[in-house]
């Protein structure tokens, strides 16, 4: 596998293990709004115009509707999703909420208490007959972060401690959260962006997908990813450079990224090559391949320098546009980098090289 020296190669493994350190944690954390549908993880990961860290932010704030089974997990690959992806969604699937009427209309019996819960558990009784318990008799304690946990390792479920969370101290109330009912801000943002990218990709309908993000800057004037997805928009769905700019310095401005789909060059000459999103934002340039194979990334200090690549070089280089990085191995040394617009235009390398700024 070909490494760029200069920018940090995010390992396969080294990925996977922090994001399931953090996962298996924030699985608890009390989710906003409706949860991630499969098939609407899959449009966003083939649009390409998000970052993995931009996904798994969305999948640990609202959760997934859906387990990864095996096959689950190979139809997330094909689209394109890494290995945090992966293990956010496995980390954070949400059960479906218990309805009001399979409850019974009162408790019987005396309460479960945690310990009891995880004694059950240890001792291998199963997670449905656990909840089945929890749904006749409720609990007689408010779970805390720290008891959540240790019903997990116990071999609790999520939903089990959701079912908990409802059962404590309203016996006769339905288990149905506010939450999982209500539409929230954030649902209505997030359901703004799939219809975008539906739109974009599916319809082929940029400016209703245009209309739509405009939309949802409206709900939300500090979220990122609008702006994000409007530069993109701009720039290859109506090659209209001025406008894509300013979106994405609006979407650098408040944390996103400007998006640009590039080859990166392995060989020098653009003979062999893989095409990928690069992403821009306010401290930092990251590239992901679209067969995940290559992810680079690299901060400012470390950027010497980003240029057009001159006529001579572009005529034996093949690709139209391609520009050069230059980038900091050490005190005096550096080494070159190329790479070029999928669209061999020279405008859209310059529109990086000034969002970069250097």
């Amino acid at each position: 596998m070909a490494r760029i020296s200069g920018f940090k190669w995010i390992g396969f493994f080294a990925a996977v293990a922090v994001s399931v350190a953090v996962f298996s944690v924030a699985g608890f954390a009390q989710y906003k709004g409706s949860p991630v549908k499969k098939e609407k993880l899959i449009n966003v990961l083939r649009s390409r115009q998000l970052q993995t860290r931009e996904i798994v932010s969305v999948i640990r704030s609202n959760g997934v509707d859906f387990e990864v089974s095996p096959p689950v997990e190979s139809e997330l690959v094909s689209a394109g999703a890494r290995p945090e992806v992966i293990a956010a969604a496995k980390a954070n699937y949400r059960a479906p909420a218990v309805a009001a009427k399979t409850l019974p209309s009162k408790f019987t019996g005396e309460p479960l208490g945690k310990d009891a819960i995880v004694t059950l558990l240890q001792n291998g009784v199963a997670d449905l007959q656990v909840r089945k318990n929890v749904q006749s008799r409720g609990v007689n304690f408010k779970p805390t972060a720290a008891d959540k946990l240790d019903i997990k390792k116990a071999g609790g479920s999520v939903a089990l401690v959701t079912l908990i969370e409802t059962s404590f101290a309203t016996p006769n109330q339905a288990a149905v959260s506010s939450s999982d009912t209500a539409t929230t801000g954030s649902d209505t943002y997030n359901n703004l962006i799939d219809k975008a990218v539906a739109q974009y990709d599916t319809a082929k309908d940029t400016t209703g997908a245009i209309t739509t993000l405009q939309q949802a800057v409206s709900a939300d004037p500090n979220e990122a990813r609008a702006y994000q997805q409007l530069g993109y928009m701009y720039l290859y769905g109506q090659k209209n450079f001025t406008e894509a700019e300013k979106y994405m310095r609006l979407a650098i401005e408040r944390g996103g990224s400007a998006v640009f789909r590039v080859f990166h060059d392995h060989d020098g000459f653009f003979n062999s090559t893989c095409q990928g999103s690069l992403f821009i934002a306010k401290d930092t340039v990251r590239f992901e391949s679209d067969d995940n194979k290559h992810t680079f990334e690299t901060t400012d200090e470390s950027i010497k320098s980003i240029k057009m690549n001159s006529l001579l070089t572009t005529f034996f280089k093949v690709k139209s546009g391609s520009f050069n990085f230059k980038l900091k191995t050490g005190e005096t040394e550096s080494k070159n980098y190329n790479f070029a617009p999928l669209t061999d235009n020279a405008l859209e390398s310059k529109m990086i090289i000034r969002l970069i700024g250097k």
